[in-house]
């Protein structure tokens, strides 16, 4: 299964001593989550020395690496920690007749060197640089995620094999009634679904016990909501991005749209009835909030729960009138998603270059439909 985030660890502080004869010189690494990081350190002294440094880390695990050098009276402790995303603090504090050397963290977008040793020591080749995924630093952020039933495995395996739709967003997560290996991304690790207890279901009748006539699904997605806010990945990008398995989905054309909207709190509605609907509904093949609409939503997730009749609702109409209850404003983008379901542009040509073309059912329409949009849209 894959692990969801722990809350973030405090740092643990390093010192050193070095008596007035003694040449202490550690290397020590240590490393967990993704990506690496190599910390060295060499201290010289006549006549005393003290560093202090420290680096911290929260998800997704930590492992500490200590060395004690005793010579004439001196003891080390070193300890460093790596995580994701990257943080890490240094101090040095050295006295008038010594110097000291910090080494370097290398990783991803990440440098930093200090100081030139008086004496010399020597130094290992740097390791190859870890892994990282191709949009891992796209702007705005997304998080992409969807529910995977076992009708939908085939088409979703298509996609991550060919690194498209959400699995072209920053960071991903597919939620299924039990874990599922997908492939692998391309830094060759095993992709699996999340395994979440979901409850069966049934359809509504509009006007007769429900007002749509879709799935009653609500039930589904309010512990789903639960288990990507728990993960702690909602947090580290500007955008969540629920979506359908079958919606033919261009994420990098989502985050040009969504640029103007960075930092604020909104949601997004994609199908209009009329043409002078100025906010227009949400229809469930794409769902998207900003970081602080999801704030706002785990903040008051009782209000969404327990204060909405959503029984005979659709889960994307419950997440609306949840925002609605929230006050988060809407952001309309009509005419960026063909969803077929949807009175007014619905059903739009794959030639055309929209975010989301819903639905295309299995793998070969979901391609084919891949294919006709993305070629215009390189050709420009």
């Amino acid at each position: 299964r894959a692990a969801l985030a722990d809350g973030p660890r405090p740092a643990r502080p390093l010192g050193a001593e070095v008596s007035l004869q003694a040449v202490t010189v550690i290397r020590g690494n240590s490393s967990g989550g993704e990506p690496s990081e190599r910390h060295q350190a060499a201290e010289v002294s006549s006549q005393a020395a003290a560093v202090r440094g420290n680096a911290s880390g929260s998800e997704p695990s930590e492992r500490y690496h200590e060395s004690e050098v005793v010579y004439q009276a001196a003891a080390v402790r070193n300890n460093a920690s790596a995580s994701e995303p990257p943080e890490r603090r240094k101090e040095a504090e050295v006295s008038p007749q010594a110097a000291a050397v910090h080494g370097n963290d290398s990783e991803p977008g990440v440098s930093e060197s200090h100081g030139v040793a008086a004496a010399a020591t020597t130094s290992s080749p740097a390791p190859p640089k870890a892994c990282q995924r191709p949009h891992a630093d796209d702007e705005p952020g997304l998080f992409c995620w969807g529910v995977m039933y076992p009708s939908d495995a085939a088409l979703v395996k298509s996609q991550l094999t060919g690194k498209a739709g959400m699995f072209a967003c920053n960071d991903y997560a597919v939620i299924s009634q039990k874990e599922t290996l997908l492939g692998t991304d391309e830094c060759g690790e095993d992709i699996r679904t999340w395994e979440v207890d979901l409850p069966e279901v049934r359809k509504g009748h509009y006007g007769v016990d429900a007002e749509t006539s879709s799935w009653l699904n609500v039930p589904v997605f309010m512990p789903c909501w639960d288990a990507i806010i728990r993960s702690g990945k909602v947090w580290k990008h500007a955008f969540t991005v629920k979506l359908d398995p079958d919606a033919v989905f261009f994420p990098d054309r989502l985050a040009d749209f969504l640029k103007p909207h960075a930092g604020k709190p909104i949601f997004t509605t994609d199908c209009r009835f009329w043409a002078g609907d100025q906010v227009g509904k949400l229809f469930g093949a794409i769902e998207v909030l900003s970081k602080q609409a999801v704030g706002a939503y785990s903040d008051h997730a009782d209000t969404c729960k327990n204060g909405l009749p959503w029984q005979r609702w659709g889960e994307d109409m419950w997440m609306q009138k949840c925002m609605g209850k929230l006050e988060i404003p809407a952001v309309g983008m009509f005419d960026q998603v063909s969803d077929g379901s949807c009175p007014l542009g619905g059903n739009a040509p794959c030639s055309q270059n929209k975010i989301v073309f819903h639905p295309q059912k299995d793998a070969g329409q979901w391609w084919e439909c891949w294919k006709q949009s993305a070629q215009p849209a390189q050709a420009q």
